[in-house]
């Protein structure tokens, strides 16, 4: 049977009742991506790259890091509390504790998508939109292994809020290294992708 078939009615009501306000915080960090997709490039073709002696890319990305911590624990704690109240999407109190329960793995995934999406955007200010285009194949491979995974384990539809999480780790694990390690933007050497 399909893993969809596993679930009941009332799991799939009980996952779309907290997956509609985690969708819609998710893009609240997206103005970061914006951000750096914009102001990035002419921070590098600029002719003064730096600010107080260090790299002005560097010090922006710090900037927005910051920024999507912020992000990150005001949406993390804003699902947590709209979990916390399940009779706000529902009167069927059989399905409340299922929601509340969904809480922490929305907040987990909330924490860490706004750093994606910083990271995202370095990517795409700096032109490598080759790396980002292939770095969609390890996020479809640890979505799919994790939702093998989670089918195996019988998680049900708490497997839906991992595959989640896994994705947005993917994102951030690999934008991660690809900026901080492979081609960091304030290096010299490195010049954006045209």
């Amino acid at each position: 049977t399909s893993l969809a078939a596993q679930f009941s009615v009332a799991s799939t009501a009980a996952f779309q009742a907290l997956w509609n306000p985690t969708s819609v915080l998710g893009f609240a960090t997206y103005p970061l991506k914006q951000a750096a997709q914009v102001f990035l490039p002419p921070m590098l073709a600029g002719p003064d790259q730096t600010v107080g002696g260090a790299p002005k890319s560097r010090e922006f990305l710090k900037v927005l890091a910051s920024l999507a911590s912020v992000c990150g624990v005001v949406l993390s704690t804003s699902v947590l509390a709209l979990a916390s109240r399940p009779s706000l999407f529902t009167p069927d109190a059989g399905i409340h504790p299922l929601i509340t329960s969904f809480g922490p793995l929305a907040a987990a995934g909330l924490l860490a998508v706004g750093f994606a999406q910083v990271l995202e955007g370095v990517l795409l200010g700096t032109g490598d939109l080759a790396f980002l285009s292939w770095s969609q194949l390890g996020n479809v491979l640890a979505s799919v292994s994790t939702f093998a995974l989670a089918r195996v384990a019988g998680l049900g539809v708490h497997g839906a809020w991992l595959v989640f999480i896994a994705l947005v780790i993917s994102r951030l694990v690999q934008g991660a290294v690809r900026v901080f390690v492979q081609r960091r933007p304030w290096d010299a050497a490195v010049a954006p992708i045209r």
